[in-house]
């Protein structure tokens, strides 16, 4: 089969590889859709460390196909596993926890101590054919897909579910003023998982001016160009001087996370969903706008399988409008076209079609 593989850091070609075999515990499937994120981006450009438990950095090994938003089509599967059959199109969630660890046991998979991720630690869906990890059909990560949803907007199950951990870690409910910031795929997805939440207002503020204009799709009630406004400003003016109940940041900004202590209430609470890059992690935070407002930050880093299944079902009915992120479609023979116009920011989710 023909699929995209790591060889070393920050080199990967696209070659022919032997299919994947399985073991009685697992499943094959033909890749109908992996969809290219901001991690994909990163690896290309050499950056391929994922964190322990202990907050350092840890490799991929190597030779690894990537690739882990992705859906497909159960083509074979072992004798042990029950409850699906050949012919199911699913989605696979792409990071898998143990099931045993403390944070496992109490539902935290996200955080798990031991998680393994596909396109990392098992090969991925850049590729033809895609081998479905044990663990992720012991856990529940693999999710059948109706009829009437596409290749495409299964692979988009991932980012729908990691954003409903990030509203949930940041608390966001009824009559609250939510100010998103990066107006890319995920702050697409929050705009209107903050509505199905019973927000009172949703404000976007976005530098780039085609993400802006392309994220008025997505129903926020007010957005700021921050090529143009003074953020700060502009968020005081839409809340009455207020500032916002909470803010998401979906952009990897450091003046942004800094500027952040400006536009929030007090009591509100400021979810770092971005990261920054691991060479320069640092931000300067005026802390007493923390102590003296009674400000919470959290972080959100993942998902688990029962938000991966929330996030299917939103899907399915059409409350959450992954096919309108869909900006551009390529062949595994174009994926490294795909990772330019990803990485150009003129375009919002990038589908590649191994089959």
């Amino acid at each position: 089969m023909k699929a995209v593989v790591f060889t070393k850091e920050g080199s990967s070609q696209i070659k022919e590889v032997k299919t994947p075999g399985i073991s009685s515990d697992q499943a094959l499937i033909k890749v109908g859709a992996c969809a290219v994120c901001g991690t994909d981006i990163k690896l290309e450009s050499g950056h391929s460390s994922k964190l322990n438990k202990q907050g350092k950095g840890r490799k991929m090994d190597y030779p690894m196909i990537s690739g882990h938003e992705l859906s497909g089509e159960i083509v074979q599967i072992g004798k042990d596993v029950s409850g699906y059959k050949i012919g199911d199109r699913v989605n696979v969630v792409p990071n898998l926890s143990c099931g045993k660890c403390h944070y496992c046991q109490i539902g935290r998979h996200e955080l798990c101590d031991d998680e393994k991720v596909i396109g990392f630690d098992y090969c991925g869906a850049f590729a033809e054919y895609m081998a479905v990890p044990e663990r992720a059909i012991r856990l529940g990560c693999v999710n059948k897909l109706s009829d009437n949803i596409s290749f495409e907007e299964g692979a988009l199950v991932e980012p729908v579910a990691v954003s409903i951990n990030c509203q949930h870690l940041s608390g966001i409910g009824l009559n609250d003023t939510v100010l998103i910031i990066g107006a890319g795929p995920l702050g697409c997805i929050n705009i209107e998982l903050a509505k199905i939440n019973g927000v009172k207002k949703v404000i976007l503020a976005q530098r780039s001016k085609f993400r802006l204009e392309f994220a008025k799709k997505f129903g926020a009630d007010a957005y700021i160009s921050t090529s143009e406004e003074d953020i700060i400003e502009r968020v005081l003016e839409e809340t009455d001087g207020e500032g916002a109940d909470k803010i998401i940041l979906c952009c990897s900004s450091d003046e942004m996370f800094g500027k952040s202590l400006n536009m929030i209430r007090k009591m509100g609470g400021i979810n770092f969903f971005a990261s920054l890059p691991k060479t320069d992690p640092f931000v300067r935070l005026d802390c007493n706008l923390i102590h003296y407002r009674e400000i919470k930050i959290t972080g959100t880093y993942n998902s688990t399988p029962l938000q991966n299944r929330i996030a299917y079902e939103l899907i399915e009915k059409g409350s959450i409008n992954a096919k309108e992120l869909i900006t551009h479609k390529f062949s595994l023979n174009d994926y490294y076209e795909a990772i330019n116009i990803a990485k150009s920011g003129e375009a919002m989710k990038v589908m590649v079609n191994p089959g």
